[in-house]
């Protein structure tokens, strides 16, 4: 959200199909609206910026994660490139939505194998910095198997070689599948990380990162923790937030857990059933914060799904230190409706926000479908909330824009 209007990226879809469930059709893309919620005609113009296969791929590019800048936008996300294998890749967007000539040399900046020829690269996360930009994800290993990854890049795209060496960061937490989906600084430069480790299970994790001398190893069992699935079977990490000394963590636990394979380029995408998001608030160190929620956490009501890659959850702040939590919780007819949480810096739920949340909604895009908020954003004593909605013959984008009502519980 800015003064010009909201600013949404994500993926859209290049086949007729309109449903864009399959990864193959996937295909990045931004969108700008202005204040009133009317595409901004100004931005590449139609209001619609659209990458089709930047790593030289003839399927699969998506955007996953984005920031808006004093001189435009930056956007970080993957594509399928001719091998096939994932590369990531980073746009730089003017505010009119064209290329920015003077970042990642003036178009989409593939970062690809800086840690070995040929393998997959998973970008997540991104945040900007004077002359270079931080990337977060994984990359996979010579034993097939994804490790989590940070990436510094220069403003020209080429690896900063001062960070590790060689631009890149790379960490076999677990045995298996290891990667981040988040990525955020505190005061003192230090990375923190969200994301999930695979051992005999996916478990939520979070590392603690100094860019000049590696893991943290005050933190947590050496510079990276696991946390409670609070009753479940698995889980995951998906975004962190880091104020004064301690750091908050959403996520999801579930009973049970599917793996999507073979046709997958990320092939690590899970699907979860029964499963519920979940904020956590960790120390310094990364112990539990015991004066938050039940021992440091609060399982947020209502059945959602878990899965980072299709239907990602989002966490904002407040001035007041309250969470607003977008995601979606499953309806009585079986889909899944937009929902919104608010919790107080305790960890109770609100009981002046929808009595203890969520707040939900459906049918945006009519047809009584799928809806579900990927993105939200605080701003002029309203809520905007992006993510799509899907009618059952197309799946759209949507901003929601929520006014802020306290009601008596």
């Amino acid at each position: 959200m800015s003064e010009s209007g909201v600013f949404l990226a994500g993926r859209g879809c290049r086949s007729s199909s309109g449903d864009c469930q399959a990864e193959a059709d996937w295909l990045a893309a931004a969108w700008k609206f202005d204040t009133e919620g009317r595409p901004d005609v100004s931005f590449d113009g139609d209001g619609v910026y659209t990458s089709a296969d930047p790593a030289g791929g003839t399927q699969l590019s998506t955007v996953f994660d984005a920031e808006a800048t004093a001189g435009g936008y930056r956007m970080a996300g993957v594509a399928l490139n001719a091998a096939p294998d994932l590369d990531a890749v980073i746009w730089a967007l003017r505010p009119d939505g064209t290329p920015d000539p003077a970042l990642y040399g003036g178009g989409p900046s593939v970062v690809a194998d800086w840690a070995g020829a040929g393998s997959n690269d998973y970008v997540h996360a991104l945040r900007t910095a004077t002359g270079y930009t931080w990337l977060a994800g994984g990359v996979m290993s010579a034993g097939g198997t994804y490790d989590v990854a940070v990436w510094k890049v220069r403003d020209d795209g080429s690896p900063d070689a001062g960070f590790d060496g060689d631009g890149i960061w790379t960490f076999a937490t677990g045995t298996q599948n290891d990667w981040a989906d988040d990525l955020t600084l505190d005061d003192e430069g230090n990375l923190w990380l969200a994301g999930t480790v695979k051992d005999a299970d996916f478990l939520p994790a979070a590392w603690k990162l100094d860019p000049n001398s590696g893991l943290v190893t005050g933190f947590g069992q050496g510079g990276w923790v696991t946390l409670p699935l609070l009753g479940g079977g698995t889980g995951m990490a998906y975004k962190i937030l880091v104020g004064d000394t301690k750091a908050s963590i959403l996520g999801c636990v579930s009973g049970t857990f599917s793996t999507t394979a073979g046709v997958t380029p990320l092939a690590v995408a899970q699907n979860g059933t029964g499963g519920r998001l979940v904020v956590w608030r960790l120390e310094a160190d990364g112990a539990l914060d015991a004066d938050f929620g039940a021992d440091g956490a609060v399982t947020l009501p209502g059945e959602a799904a878990c899965d980072p890659y299709a239907q990602p959850a989002a966490m904002a702040l407040d001035d007041q230190g309250r969470y607003w939590i977008a995601g979606g919780v499953k309806s009585e007819r079986g889909d899944y409706d937009l929902a919104v949480w608010r919790v107080l810096p305790s960890g109770e739920l609100d009981p002046h926000f929808c009595g203890g949340g969520p707040c939900t909604f459906d049918n945006a895009a009519g047809g009584y479908g799928d809806d579900w908020g990927t993105a939200i954003a605080l701003a002029e004593g309203a809520v905007y909330v992006g993510g799509w909605s899907w009618n059952g013959v197309r799946r759209a984008a949507v901003v929601w824009k929520l006014d802020l009502v306290d009601v008596a519980p």
